[in-house]
């Protein structure tokens, strides 16, 4: 059969037959004859015709009808997608089922991955009743929890109004250095000026001097003219 068995969960329904060898070759020559190459599903069909397996006995006639349903897995993501299996046991807890496969298999599955499930076994409230001591401590549990909750909420806040404190200082420590820098400048600047103006005072000085210089000597000169004996 090695030529024809491609994956390993092809032959996962023989394995119930490993201990009775003449079981095990006689399932492989039915499901070899009904196909040149037997799937999973074959096997466990041809498994069942030579072994097959009695049903739990179910405590009364509506737990029967419950545990008998029949369910398909609808979930894309579940590697079982499209197959359909059978509830053969109780339910864990409210939120997933035990399905046991054709080939033998028997996984635990979300409720939320099934389709075909009777409203008996979908638990209507995904609340869990616990007894009276459970309770107690869970609420104690609880009130705990949220004052945790509490206490690292009020430090995170201190902490947020820390570091918003030490960015406003950082960023007032950098507009009075920005600050200062301007002074500076603008005082070298106004000094800058202040020597310029002082130098555009002098020159206007030298100017009105040498106005009055021009204006002596032509006051000479036209006395000169004026008196010549003088001269």
């Amino acid at each position: 059969m090695n030529d024809k068995i491609t994956k390993t969960f092809q032959i996962r329904p023989l394995l119930r037959l490993v201990k009775t060898s003449d079981k095990l070759h006689e399932a492989v020559a039915i499901a070899a004859k009904e196909k040149p190459f037997p799937t999973a599903a074959d096997f466990a069909k041809a498994v069942q015709q030579v072994a097959p397996t009695a049903k739990r006995a179910a405590k009364s006639e509506q737990s029967q009808t419950q545990l008998c349903n029949s369910v398909t897995v609808s979930s894309l993501s579940h590697p079982r997608y499209g197959e359909s299996g059978v509830i053969e046991a109780d339910a864990p807890n409210n939120y997933q089922q035990i399905v046991a496969f054709s080939d033998g298999e028997r996984l635990l599955i979300n409720n939320a991955d099934l389709t075909g499930l009777n409203d008996a076994i979908v638990s209507e409230s995904s609340e869990r009743t616990y007894p009276k001591e459970y309770t107690e401590a869970i609420t104690q549990i609880k009130e705990q929890h949220k004052l945790e909750l509490e206490r690292l909420s009020q430090e995170l806040r201190i902490g947020l109004q820390a570091e918003v404190s030490a960015r406003a200082e950082e960023q007032v420590i950098e507009q009075i250095q920005s600050l200062q820098n301007l002074y500076k400048q603008q005082r070298e600047q106004n000094i800058q000026l202040q020597e310029r103006l002082d130098e555009m005072e002098g020159l206007k000085k030298l100017e009105i001097e040498n106005q009055q210089l021009q204006q002596r000597i032509q006051e000479l000169e036209h006395a000169v003219q004026q008196h010549p004996v003088q001269r």
